[in-house]
């Protein structure tokens, strides 16, 4: 719907479109995260900057990233490596349309297994990529 409806059906659907990312993100299998990364795809080649938007204001993009973060920190809580690469395509795929997306957003701090407040910022997410 996103490809064939464009601008009229974003405007139209933004807040519930936001609201069943949110229900989705996190909350899936394996699988599941691989058919919302195409919508995700969809939104975001479609809508460079408005999709990145939609991510970020719906906090979706923050779930991603806490995720990536828990992987990062080899926390056992985190999702597969499957998921979080889909995750920083994601990521990747909204920078490009609008570079200073992240800056509010990042760090994020989290908990490692043993009880250590970590933070994981531009330089963590930047190697994960690289690694």
């Amino acid at each position: 719907y996103i490809l064939l409806g464009g601008a009229s059906f974003l405007n139209a659907h933004y807040s519930t479109l936001q609201n069943i990312l949110i229900l989705v993100v996190g909350q899936t299998k394996p699988r599941g995260a691989a058919y919302t990364a195409l919508v995700f795809e969809a939104l975001l080649r479609t809508f460079p900057v408005e999709g990145g938007t939609l991510l970020l204001q719906g906090g979706i993009m923050r779930t991603m990233l806490s995720s990536c973060a828990l992987n990062y920190q080899n926390n056992s809580a985190c999702e597969p490596e499957r998921v979080i690469v889909l995750y920083l395509t994601t990521i990747a795929r909204s920078l490009l349309g609008n570079p200073a997306l992240l800056d509010e957003t990042l760090p994020i701090t989290s908990t490692s297994n043993e009880g250590v407040t970590l933070s994981y910022g531009p330089r963590e997410l930047i190697h994960m990529y690289i690694v």
